[in-house]
């Protein structure tokens, strides 16, 4: 009983105040960016970018952004597939999930 009371006071004693930011916080978005079609498994076309990316000592120039939380290179990759990563082609995967932005929501680059 008295490691469940101080374990309780302990995380009480520690929440500290959150706050949020504003969306006029956020890096700019919207007017001058392209954005993925609103439906499910889309990607973008290839696009160039300014800054290469180097992953994995390979040098790439061009990217593809795909609606389920990848950056892949070489190829779009717009299916969800639920299996293990790495996958036999190169990508990042912040938040690599099933994402359906048919009814609401945007995906801009």
């Amino acid at each position: 009983m008295e490691i469940l009371l101080f374990s309780v006071l302990l995380v009480l004693g520690s929440h500290q105040l959150v706050e949020s930011i504003s969306r006029d916080e956020l890096y700019p978005y919207g007017d001058q960016d392209d954005f993925l079609p609103q439906s499910d498994d889309v990607s973008s076309l290839e696009v160039q970018i300014t800054v290469p990316i180097v992953f994995y000592e390979i040098v790439y120039r061009s990217i593809f952004v795909n609606d389920n939380g990848i950056l892949s290179f070489l190829t779009e990759v717009p299916s969800f597939y639920n299996g293990q990563l790495p996958r036999s082609y190169p990508i990042i995967a912040p938040l690599y999930t099933d994402v359906d932005i048919r009814g609401t929501g945007r995906i801009y680059y």
